[in-house]
């Protein structure tokens, strides 16, 4: 498999994540190359990303979380950057969960708004799929972001391309509302909405 022989490549390798070596046709896969696949990947999923905005790439950030940041973004400038935590530099397989993850936050960029609990739930459950098509092994350790992977994981239940519906009316994620979910299910729980639709900020893990 092509994406077993990318993880035993850089292993073998010991080099960084933007280590590009020289092999029979091109060079060995960087998370910068692979990037490309992952947001093949999503869009394929949950629909275009908007191209108005450039993903400039990837970069290494002293922060304890990856994030998306927007240089320039005060001036109008319409770039993205996808930042992960320094301790990807020589793991690929660590680069491709966060970076997967911040891919979805991407579809839509959003300088200076939040996520609500679908769009991180969203992401959450693309990482994990992505770590199971690469086979990095990685899985979310918040148990708040597996709750949210969770709630979205019931909300497809119902229409595992609802998502994908709902942004060819509301690109933005975090702005789909209940009306738009409903008018392709009607039956959706009223309380599994409620959850999907709030500020992550808000969400809470239920006790007991």
């Amino acid at each position: 498999m092509v994406s077993i022989r990318i993880i035993h490549n850089m292993e073998m390798q010991e080099k960084t994540i933007f280590t590009a070596t020289p092999i029979e046709g091109g060079y060995s896969w960087t998370i910068t190359s692979l990037l490309g696949t992952i947001l093949k990947d999503a869009e394929s999923l949950y629909g275009e990303r908007d191209r108005s905005f450039n993903i400039l790439g990837v970069e290494l950030c002293d922060q304890e979380q990856p994030q998306t940041w927007y240089p320039g973004g005060w001036s109008g400038q319409k770039d993205v950057i996808i930042q992960i935590t320094k301790d990807c530099e020589t793991n690929l397989k660590k680069a491709i969960f966060q970076v997967s993850h911040e891919v979805i936050h991407c579809l839509c960029p959003k300088p200076g708004r939040h996520a609500n609990v679908l769009e991180e739930g969203v992401a959450t459950l693309f990482s994990t799929y992505e770590s199971n098509k690469f086979g990095t092994g990685y899985h979310p350790g918040s148990l708040l972001y597996i709750s949210a992977m969770e709630k979205v994981e019931e909300l497809l239940s119902y229409d595992k391309t609802i998502i994908k519906k709902a942004r060819m009316m509301e690109p933005d994620i975090s702005l789909i509302t209940k009306e738009m979910l409903l008018g392709f299910h009607p039956s959706i729980k009223d309380d599994l909405l409620e959850i999907l639709l709030k500020p992550f900020s808000e969400f809470r893990l239920p006790i007991g």
